[in-house]
């Protein structure tokens, strides 16, 4: 059976209840700005529950770039915060809808934390930079990767062509697009580089060997390849992801969690990671739970074939 509409309406209740989240690291800095640049104006301790009015992405601290502004209008790396999700689990800073320009603008910031780092064919992806540095397409998976929290493909060509995002006119490009150049101007089959668009005639990207990540005017062509007519715009999935779902879900299922599945939490002290992994069947091996009765449990129907 299908509870969409029942997920819908615990899911507004649990948002509006859920604010304050425990601080996990000792003597934490919150900061005038979201970035480890910016003066240190409040600490707090271990353990502490603060309440997060919004989001926004910043300096990377520990592969994690989302930085959480307080109550104490400071802010606070989201590594150091308890909130159950690996990804935004309440709105942007500055903005409403977040829809594809705030996406966009996020890709860019992603992507400008790695300026100054060397071209390295091969280099980069999700993780980060390898071999000390990025390429072309190594740089724009690993920004779409951090903004999004979506793997788009490793190759540019692969990126031109997914089905995950959607192409435009090049006339009709917004910050954080991604523009290509192939050869002979066949994007189809040949494309050989990929940048990020920041605005017109402006891009970041990385260009070659002996160039560090940077950003430049944008190339009508590329060592004699064509630009390619189209960007391919990436947003945000739309929707439920697992990972926010996890957080909001947290407080109104962890003791009913506990309860019910002792046996997994000796895995998972926390009782909250453990069963949003990569697969719900092992909260069932461990619970000998069948499927239906985790969906259950869980309200969702994500196990319906």
């Amino acid at each position: 059976m299908h509870i969409t509409s029942l997920i819908a309406f615990s899911l507004t209740a649990a948002i509006t209840a859920v604010s304050a989240y425990p601080i996990t690291g000792d003597d934490v800095n919150c900061r005038s700005g979201p970035g480890t640049s910016y003066a240190s104006v409040k600490t707090y301790k271990r353990g502490q529950d603060v309440k997060i009015s919004c989001q926004t992405s910043g300096t990377d601290v520990f592969g994690n770039n989302i930085w959480d502004k307080t109550s104490d209008n400071c802010y606070v790396s989201d590594y150091y915060f308890k909130t159950g999700s690996s990804g935004y689990v309440t709105t942007k800073c500055g903005g409403g809808g977040g829809g594809s320009t705030g996406g966009g603008k996020d890709i860019i910031a992603a992507a400008e934390t790695q300026k100054g780092l060397p071209y390295v064919w091969g280099g980069g992806g999700c993780k980060g930079p390898s071999g000390g540095g990025f390429d072309c397409s190594g740089l724009t998976q690993y920004a779409i990767c951090k903004a999004l929290k979506k793997t788009i493909p490793r190759v540019a060509q692969d990126q031109y062509n997914s089905g995950m995002g959607k192409r435009y006119p090049r006339s009709q490009a917004k910050p954080g697009d991604l523009l290509f150049w192939g050869t002979g101007g066949d994007c189809k089959n040949k494309v050989v580089h990929v940048g990020i668009f920041i605005k017109d005639g402006l891009m970041i990207n990385a260009a070659r060997t002996g160039t560090p990540v940077r950003e430049q005017s944008i190339w009508t062509s590329y060592g004699g390849e064509k630009i390619c007519p189209e960007v391919m715009r990436y947003v945000a999935v739309r929707g439920i992801d697992v990972g926010v779902l996890t957080g909001i879900l947290v407080d109104s299922l962890e003791l009913r969690f506990a309860s019910a599945c002792p046996s997994a939490l000796k895995i998972d002290p926390l009782g909250t990671k453990f069963w949003f992994q990569a697969s719900l069947f092992s909260w069932s091996t461990v619970c000998s739970w069948n499927k239906n009765a985790i969906e259950t449990f869980v309200f969702m129907d994500v196990f319906a074939s």
